[in-house]
């Protein structure tokens, strides 16, 4: 694979967040390895590009590339593409370098705590991998999800409705024979033309159809929809003043995009939750033996 045409200033904004992952030294490092250290990573004593004193090692070359590109891709790009990435790599040392010089020490503190809680994200990582893997994603496990969430994938069914309700304010008199005319709506086969009849008699109605689901409707109108049948006319009921007779016309079924199309997006969509699970049985058998001290003393129930 060849990237050597791949500018390195994109190249920046991508490694810049990855840098601090993958063993950058601090801006204001001296280029003097400490050599008290008993372990040594594999070619980090290796120094390819120093800026203003600061080291850039081959472990830090190689832990970047394969943060930002994977171990399959890693394995195929060439001198050409690494010399990029090496590139960018001084270039966003150099202005980590610049910033830090400017940092109040409020910068400073909020950048440190940042820095504190991923040093204890990979350090949870880590105990996982080692004591408390998450267990994988079965068939059984997407194929339950996607059964249960058919509106996720395009799955819905589309319930239209026929509604007669008031043009207008009405007043007391009005409502009274708003009320008379609207009980015998369920009678009434042809609601539009029964509409334009009430209409010509002086009647303020007002006759619409549409979908259930449309966001224009009250709410309180669309959770009394909800508890009819296809075919079924409702009772005349007020919502803020106004009155409303409807009835389910049409229900109509949209079947999901297969499961072998969408199997992949929810196993990765599931990942989280078994990971979740790993840490909640981590944390209850590490803090079997922790001891825990909540705010005002309160020590933690074992």
């Amino acid at each position: 694979m060849n990237l050597a045409r791949v500018t390195h200033y994109p190249l920046i904004l991508l490694l810049a967040t990855v840098l601090m992952a993958c063993g950058e030294k601090p801006a204001g490092e001296s280029s003097k390895k400490d050599t008290s250290q008993a372990v040594i990573l594999e070619g980090d004593n290796v120094v390819l590009a120093r800026v203003n004193g600061s080291a850039i090692t081959q472990y830090d070359l190689e832990q970047t590339i394969r943060s930002t590109l994977g171990r399959y891709m890693t394995s195929r790009l060439d001198e050409a593409g690494r010399r990029k990435v090496l590139e960018s790599m001084v270039a966003s040392r150099a202005i980590a370098q610049a910033q830090e010089a400017d940092l109040s020490e409020k910068d400073r503190a909020v950048i440190e705590n940042k820095m504190q809680v991923y040093r204890e994200e990979l350090l949870v990582m880590q105990y996982l991998a080692l004591h408390a893997p998450p267990q994988p994603v079965t068939q059984e496990m997407v194929r339950e999800y996607y059964e249960s969430n058919p509106e996720l994938f395009g799955g819905k069914t589309i319930r239209t409705y026929e509604m007669i309700t008031s043009n207008r304010s009405l007043k007391p008199r009005e409502r009274d024979r708003m009320i008379e005319v609207l009980k015998n709506a369920a009678q009434k086969k042809e609601w539009k033309g029964w509409a334009k009849a009430l209409q010509r008699q002086g009647y303020p109605v007002a006759f619409r159809q549409g979908q259930v689901a449309e966001e224009i409707l009250h709410p309180q109108l669309q959770q009394f929809m909800q508890t009819l049948k296809k075919g079924e006319t409702s009772q005349l009921v007020f919502v803020k003043g106004s009155p409303y007779v409807v009835r389910i016309v049409n229900e109509e079924k949209i079947a999901p995009r297969p499961l072998s199309e969408v199997s992949g997006q929810i196993r990765k969509s599931l990942v989280p939750f078994q990971l979740k699970k790993a840490v909640k049985q981590a944390a209850a058998e590490v803090l079997k033996t922790a001891e825990v001290v909540y705010e005002g003393g309160q020590k933690d129930k074992k």
